[in-house]
């Protein structure tokens, strides 16, 4: 205990005594251990999305494994309760993200999210009622039931039990019970719940060749003694004589499904494996960094101290005695890094929420998986520090290091290799960072198909009857230089419908009104427009739909399930993006109906959009003054698709900066090290006449070598990364040389910059000084 606390005293006069490198080492590892601790709280919490409920282990959705879609018939339902005992419980769950109105007879909110299921949801998902009118939460055929918080903004503090709210116009709905909100790291968050038992409040409807179903998806809970692969084999042998749309069917564990991107039907929200993937992979490049620094800043004073190492070795200091000296350090480091850390982290922790887009709660860090990681990290860190000094001490002469004369380049390859590694990564988060802005770049300026610019769109309830007066008072405002209804529109299609080819596939359709062309825009290629005439007889469609066809010209062309008595299609626009870049342009439709509509499009001319917005709401409020007016533009409907991308670029660039700090403050230290260690060399150059401009090249050479080396090994790593990340997307941008030559570049200006910093005032010391000292 003596020769412990002996070691401890000594260690912090040392670290007084060098109080520039524990500066540095104590900075460098706490950015890196903070970063490590945000980005591991929000890989925590994305991997755990779900685990709110208490069986989440046990609930698994039902999909079709040959389509590999979740959208099942939702009489499905009945089939799975009667005919298969190791289902505990089970519920169609159909998640929707529409903007809808719910009305009361004194308020109105927008919500943009629900779910239409019935009373067995609470069997599969243990969700909290909070309240309700009877024994079951649905208690009648037109019921709704609400979350906490909508209720709050419906009815304030009034008891909404037994009162009837009004959904989009559709529905008159009576509210049966009051639930918790969901918790946020469910993938179903909703604002209310429908019951879907009821045949008009399932919203998902389709029909193909006179073959109609509600497509919903179907979780189950199964025993806990049940074998999910043999299930889905009996499953599947027992199911085909009750149902025929369906081959063969597929079983997805809930903890898989947020993270999970390929299943169509899936509303749920959803995570990015792929950006979970980058984050990880970058905050443990951020914790290597450090730790390397770490490692380089202890050989650096462990050179310093050749000769109370070599007397200590002399005096009989065993190989345990030289672990109990270097971990005394090591341990003051480290705790120190740990609170300074932990304090790090409640500060930053609103950035990192902004930063990730997800909740970072500080709390989590007395998570057990998160303090066995900072703990298994500390282990690592320890042993690092430890094993390192303890093989360089082995080489010294204890005669030579007596006199302190032991060769000061024994760790010289070590630490090089180390400084190599860190240019490696900073340049290949550079790389990363600009090719991820490159990409958004080309994303947004990228051919649409159609002019998203002063392109607005109005939220329109169903069932609306002013649509005429609304249209005429908004065309004779003067800005207005176009405007189309539709049911559908770029960026939200709800509507497709089976084709009439003998090479069967369903059309994304939308139903427009002879205006929507000119109102987008868009380019006829092929055909003539829609006239008055045309009305619920003809389509248009677009280029991929011609070329899915194998049309080579539209005479005598007909589409939809009936060739006979479906739609004349009379012309061809261009092909344009209503969907994100990351997959193809699909086949589209445009309907020529005069039917439901939910969109009104304005073309407007450019001008103050802000007063141009306030006149719209003025006539809005005038035509519809009982309900709300709701309106997106459309190029920031397109942005918001790359929500997640834009997420990872300012992830990647903020994280790419903390590197290129750390390794900043890793050439800081090791400049500062080796002007000590030519001091004398400088001295004696200076004095035979050397230029300063030559004693910085003595001191940058080998930085600016490293860096060129870290550029050859990081360039073909970076270009891999970023290839396979660019294949996410259909439409991109190229991996450009520039972007290679601009990132090289940035790292050998901070390695100059940050190295010559220091080695000017070394260079420019008045070298009988430095000669005096030596």
């Amino acid at each position: 205990m003596k020769i412990f606390m002996y070691n401890i005293v000594h260690a912090f006069r040392n670290l007084k005594k060098n109080a520039t490198y524990t500066l540095f080492t104590i900075s460098g590892l706490t950015i890196g251990i903070t970063v490590f601790l945000l980005s591991a709280i929000y890989i925590y919490h994305e991997l755990t999305i779900d685990h709110c409920y208490s069986n989440h282990k046990n609930i698994y959705r039902l999909y079709d494994a040959d389509n590999s879609n979740c959208g099942l018939d939702f009489n499905l339902a009945d089939d799975i309760s009667n005919l298969f005992p190791d289902v505990e419980s089970n519920a169609p769950v159909d998640r929707f993200q529409w903007e809808m109105s719910l009305k009361s007879d004194s308020n109105i909110i927008k919500t943009k999210s629900g779910i239409s299921t019935t009373n067995n949801y609470f069997n599969v998902f243990h969700q909290s009622v909070i309240s309700k009118l009877r024994k079951n939460p649905f208690s009648e055929s037109m019921s709704i039931i609400l979350t906490q918080s909508t209720a709050n903004k419906l009815f304030g503090d009034n008891n909404p039990l037994g009162k009837i709210v009004n959904l989009d116009n559709m529905f008159d709905l009576t509210i049966t019970a009051i639930i918790e909100d969901f918790p946020e790291n469910s993938s179903l968050n909703a604002e209310y719940l429908i019951n879907a038992q009821t045949e008009d409040l399932r919203l998902s409807y389709v029909c193909n060749k006179g073959d109609c179903y509600n497509p919903i998806p179907q979780y189950i809970v199964l025993n806990s003694n049940t074998n999910p692969e043999s299930f889905i084999k009996n499953f599947n042998a027992v199911i085909k004589d009750h149902q025929t749309r369906v081959k063969t069917f597929a079983i997805q564990p809930l903890d898989n499904i947020y993270l999970t991107k390929d299943i169509e039907g899936s509303e749920v929200r959803s995570g990015n494996p792929s950006y979970l993937s980058i984050i990880s992979i970058i905050a443990l490049i951020i914790l290597i960094l450090s730790v390397i620094n770490y490692i380089n800043f202890t050989l650096s004073i462990l050179q310093t101290k050749t000769q109370e190492v070599s007397i200590k070795k002399i005096n009989g200091a065993g190989n345990f005695q030289m672990i109990l000296y270097f971990m005394s350090e090591s341990l003051i480091i480290l705790l120190s890094v740990t609170l300074i850390s932990f304090l790090l982290v409640y500060i930053f922790a609103n950035l990192a929420t902004n930063l990730f887009s997800t909740v970072i709660d500080p709390s989590m860090l007395f998570n057990s998986f998160i303090l066995f990681s900072f703990l298994l990290l500390n282990t690592i860190i320890i042993l690092a520090t430890i094993i390192v000094p303890i093989q360089t001490t082995l080489k010294i002469n204890v005669i030579k290091g007596i006199k302190n004369k032991q060769e000061k380049n024994t760790t010289l390859p070590i630490k090089s290799t180390l400084i190599t590694l860190q240019f490696v990564a900073s340049i290949i988060l550079l790389i990363g960072a600009i090719t991820i802005l490159k990409q958004l770049k080309y994303m947004n300026s990228a051919d649409q198909g159609f002019n998203k610019q002063n392109l607005v769109k109005i939220a329109i309830p169903l069932d609306f009857k002013q649509k005429d007066a609304l249209q005429q008072q908004i065309n004779s405002l003067s800005f207005v230089k176009s405007s189309s209804y539709s049911n559908g529109s770029p960026g939200e299609i709800n509507l497709s419908m089976g084709s009439a080819s003998a090479n069967e596939f369903m059309l994304n359709c939308i139903k427009v009104d002879s205006n929507f062309i000119k109102t987008f825009d868009m380019s006829l290629i092929k055909g003539r427009p829609f006239f008055s005439g045309d009305l619920n007889k003809a389509c248009i469609m677009n280029e991929a739909a011609l070329k899915k066809y194998e049309w080579s010209d539209l005479k005598n062309k007909r589409y939809n399930n009936n060739p006979k008595e479906g739609y004349e299609v009379i012309g061809v626009v261009k092909d344009f993006n209503y969907a994100s870049m990351h997959e193809l342009v699909k086949p589209v439709c445009l309907l020529f109906e005069d039917s439901e509509i939910n969109t009104l499009s304005l073309r407007l001319s450019k001008g103050n959009t802000q007063n141009q917005i306030s006149q719209l709401k003025q006539v809005w409020n005038e035509v519809v003054p009982d309900e709300l007016f709701s309106f997106e533009f459309y190029d920031v409907v397109f942005d918001n698709m790359y929500k997640k991308e834009k997420q990872l670029a300012n992830s990647v660039i903020t994280l790419s900066l903390i590197a290129i700090m750390l390794t900043v403050i890793g050439l800081l230290g090791q400049i500062i090290f080796l002007s000590i260690q030519k001091t004398k060399e400088i001295g004696i150059r200076k004095v035979n006449g050397a230029k300063i401009s030559e004693v910085l090249m003595l001191l940058n050479k080998d930085f600016i070598k490293w860096v060129m080396i870290a550029f050859i090994i990081a360039s073909p790593i970076a270009y891999f990364i970023m290839n396979k990340w660019l294949e996410n997307f259909a439409y991109k941008t190229t991996l450009s040389w520039w972007i290679f030559a601009l990132a090289g570049s940035l790292a050998i200006t901070i390695a100059i910059v940050s190295v010559t910093w220091q080695s000017w005032k070394a260079a420019t010391r008045n070298p009988v000084e430095a000669l005096r000292y030596e």
